[in-house]
């Protein structure tokens, strides 16, 4: 979606400053959490789905089609570049309701994208808690969250569920397969 005209030089950086690990993200969240947070259901306990494989197994096409039937929330490109703070940006960018015609994802895989399309967005949330866990110079760990982030990660997917006004969340994020068991542990 960066090749989009008008994704210019001001957007690339106010994307790259908010998608960055650190205090952007983290502040975001922070803020984000006390302005929502007596506003919160937890969501604990419902049937969420988290969609997670090796690359190019088709894990997009199961997000797609599950985000299709309507049951589920899901962060989406409409919630970028602040997806740690879903509900401040949605009321900061008015919404985002202009419309993107679908265009080709950058995997050249004839998969079409536009604003509205789900996403594995949440990996930003790791990255900002997690980092030095299971990010290194030339690969990737499994990783054992511990207690506080998985309360941060359930906090979370209540705001975006709140955001969207749900109460299943639904997610395609292939590095989940190095966190299975914190996943699991939030939301058993």
């Amino acid at each position: 979606m960066s090749s989009r005209p008008g994704y210019g030089a001001g957007a690339r950086l106010l994307h790259n400053l908010a998608l960055s690990p650190g205090f952007v993200q983290e502040a975001a969240f922070d803020i984000e959490l006390s302005s929502y947070k007596k506003h919160l259901v937890d969501h604990r306990e419902g049937a969420h789905i988290f969609v997670s494989g090796l690359a190019r197994a088709g894990t997009t096409l199961l997000l797609r089609v599950l985000f299709e039937s309507g049951e589920f929330s899901s962060l989406t490109y409409r919630d970028m570049p602040f997806v740690m703070a879903p509900n401040l940006w949605r009321k900061i960018s008015g919404g985002s309701q202009k419309g993107m015609p679908a265009e080709e994802r950058a995997h050249g895989d004839g998969m079409l994208v536009d604003f509205d399309s789900p996403e594995a967005l949440e990996e930003v949330f790791w990255r900002v808690n997690c980092t030095r866990q299971y990010i290194h110079d030339d690969y990737l760990a499994p990783m054992e969250a511990d207690s506080e982030v998985i309360i941060r990660f359930r906090q979370y997917i209540d705001l975006v569920l709140h955001r969207y006004q749900g109460s299943r969340y639904l997610s395609k994020n292939n590095n989940n397969i190095l966190r299975l068991p914190s996943v699991r542990r939030a939301f058993p």
